[in-house]
């Protein structure tokens, strides 16, 4: 049967799923392997496309780390055997190795002690800690994360729901924030308030200045676009409005840390994807499915 062949476009989300590149299946000596250097060549040319855009990359491999998986598998074909947590075999091949810095980490952690306690594994093990989601008590070590150029994402006003999350103060994005070359970040799991970002940003600016901070309003903007973006690797994209980044712009009725602004006009990469006056430019929500 012939299959008709069609060149497919660029998704809106897309990303490289590099699957099972590894030593083991890529180098002909392995017993598992094959010379296959056009597939390796055709899988270095995506590779650089999509970081050239800034777009995610995503790597599998194969590994067994006990004697009970893939057990009747592995007894079929003995070589499998040799795909071990420390064997080389399972690493990615080197034309297609992950590049350093391209890894970036985020830890979960509420403690101040908790998040000192990974900046100095870090440190120990030569590897960058990254960004610290939650931080309930990041502003007791406010001096210490922006000097080990660490993120934090935090809520603007969560706390006292578990043990180590009671040591809250209302202003501690507003602390982060204050030490230079800090990364202070608003952040929220909910999935009602994830969309509503701006009016958490402005629950932070509010309480921050009411107790003394001179906060303005483009201070409290960057907690939720450039530093978002910095922690992400992704800030030489976008997350600010600058010349040769992607135009990924929100344009608002009003304020945008007002309860009362709107949305009116969404770009994603220069491209309008969402007007409030136009239905065109809105999506079709499955809420309004079997509505009149």
């Amino acid at each position: 049967m012939d299959l008709q062949r069609s060149c497919m476009k660029m998704g809106e989300k897309p990303a490289l799923l590099l699957v099972d590149m590894i030593n083991g299946f890529t180098d002909s000596k392995c017993s598992l392997g094959s010379d296959c250097p056009e597939v390796v060549a055709a899988n270095a040319k995506l590779l650089q496309l999509f970081r050239s855009k800034g777009l995610p990359v995503i790597y599998t491999t194969v590994v067994y780390h006990s004697d009970d998986q893939a057990k009747i598998f592995r007894s079929r074909v003995d070589a499998l055997n040799q795909l071990t947590p420390d064997s080389h075999l399972v690493k990615v091949d080197g034309k297609l190795a992950m590049l350093d810095g391209e890894i970036l980490i985020h830890n979960h952690c509420y403690k101040a002690e908790e998040m000192a306690v990974m900046i100095d594994i870090g440190k120990e093990f030569n590897y960058h800690s990254g960004t610290f989601h939650h931080g309930i008590e990041a502003y007791k070590i406010a001096d210490k994360l922006a000097e080990n150029a660490n993120c934090v994402a935090m809520w603007p006003d969560w706390w006292g729901f578990k043990m180590e999350a009671y040591d809250m103060v209302e202003e501690n994005v507003a602390i982060v924030d204050a030490v230079k070359n800090s990364c202070a970040i608003v952040h929220s799991d909910s999935d009602i308030t994830i969309q509503r970002l701006n009016q958490e940003a402005g629950k932070v600016l509010y309480r921050a200045n009411d107790n003394g901070f001179k906060l303005k309003e483009e201070d409290a903007i960057k907690w939720i676009t450039a530093n978002a973006a910095k922690s992400l690797g992704i800030n030489e994209k976008t997350g600010s409005l600058e010349a040769g980044k992607n135009a990924d712009v929100v344009l608002w009725s009003g304020n945008p840390f007002s309860v009362y602004a709107q949305a009116e006009q969404v770009f994603v990469d220069g491209a309008k994807v969402y007007d409030r006056t136009d239905e065109k430019y809105q999506a079709k929500s499955d809420f309004l499915l079997g509505q009149e």
